[in-house]
């Protein structure tokens, strides 16, 4: 599934900085919502077989903090020497931080909560929603994107919850968030739906059911010699979408994803060449924009997307080497430590 998981994390480049190699890709509201379906079936796996007993809880919320913390943190460092280089040669503060500042004068309480949100994640999407409903000021955020890391973190709250229901109860629950989409958007806040964390749940549900029927099947699908034909197709489709254009392009896309992630799942799961392919796609969507402006401001050019694209690549690279794989490594062996006193393992 890494193969499907940086496709998508390029085509959020494509979306923001232009075509990739002629191709717009998956739109980028499509992409992510994919990797919220993608969440959603991890997390149900992830959950549902390595967590039991007193600690459970703790410990599986514990170890989704740390792991997107890291490159998270990286990122927001290297944005602020950028601040401070430009700062320290021009003489000038920069935009970004002069509006902060500015705002901050002008309410420092909402200011104090964004600043919070943006450092910790927590709570991360609520300024994105509040901006896009009402006039709402929000700030020049170092990785703006990071919104969708703020869901993330509300759904990894829900899953010892959701994991412990029934199948029909999640089913409730994803069509209660489906109903909340429609009427928003049938009242003109199709926008606001796609920061609003209740509306886009059913994403995550959805990924969690289509783990559930891996459950029932993984014999079957490992014995399958469709599984690498299902992979290509879903691939082909995300990187080359607008020459599939049609109608119902996106509900399609996104009922494929779902209906074959538990092929896909089994067509790669022993591969260590996906699984570090698919390592990168958290870093290229968290250093993106911060390449891209970096680029953008050396080059004085617009179109610049290839560029962007190998020097993020390269800098995702170095952050799963040098920053996730070696806090990973402290993370397992923490987790190996805790099984001592009856606590799961990741």
């Amino acid at each position: 599934m890494g193969v499907l998981r940086l496709l998508l994390a390029i085509s959020v480049i494509a979306t923001h900085c232009g075509p990739i190699l002629g191709s717009s890709m998956v739109p980028g509201n499509v992409a992510v919502e994919s990797f919220f379906v993608i969440s959603g079936f991890y997390m149900s796996l992830v959950y549902g077989s390595k967590y039991r007993g007193p600690g459970a809880v703790y410990v599986f919320l514990s170890n989704r903090y740390v792991r997107l913390v890291p490159s998270y943190a990286a990122t927001l460092a290297m944005v602020f020497l950028c601040y401070v280089a430009l700062w320290l040669l021009s003489g000038k503060t920069p935009v970004a931080v002069q509006h902060n500042l500015e705002l901050f004068g002008e309410s420092p309480v909402s200011t104090g909560f964004q600043m919070l949100s943006d450092l910790s994640l927590i709570g991360r999407d609520i300024p994105a929603f509040l901006s896009s409903l009402t006039d709402f000021k929000s700030l020049h955020f170092a990785v703006p994107q990071a919104w969708s890391i703020g869901m993330e973190l509300w759904f990894y709250m829900l899953v010892p919850l959701l994991a412990a229901r029934s199948s029909s109860y999640l089913l409730g629950v994803g069509a209660l968030s489906l109903l909340l989409r429609q009427q928003m958007a049938a009242r003109g806040l199709g926008e606001e739906v796609y920061f609003l964390f209740p509306a886009q749940l059913s994403f995550f549900i959805a990924g969690m059911l289509a783990e559930r029927c891996l459950r029932h099947r993984q014999e079957t699908l490992a014995r399958w010699k469709g599984r690498n034909f299902c992979l290509a197709f879903l691939a082909l489709a995300t990187a080359l979408w607008p020459l599939w254009s049609f109608t119902y392009q996106r509900l399609a896309y996104t009922l494929f994803l779902i209906v074959l992630l538990p092929v896909i799942f089994a067509a790669t799961r022993y591969s260590q060449w996906d699984r570090f392919i698919g390592s990168l796609s958290y870093p290229v969507y968290l250093t993106h924009i911060f390449i891209s402006d970096v680029v953008r401001n050396l080059l004085h050019q617009q179109q610049h997307q290839h560029v962007v694209l190998v020097m993020t690549l390269g800098l995702s690279y170095v952050l799963v080497r040098y920053v996730e794989d070696p806090l990973d490594k402290w993370r397992q062996a923490r987790l190996a430590g805790s099984q001592a006193f009856g606590v799961p393992a990741l």
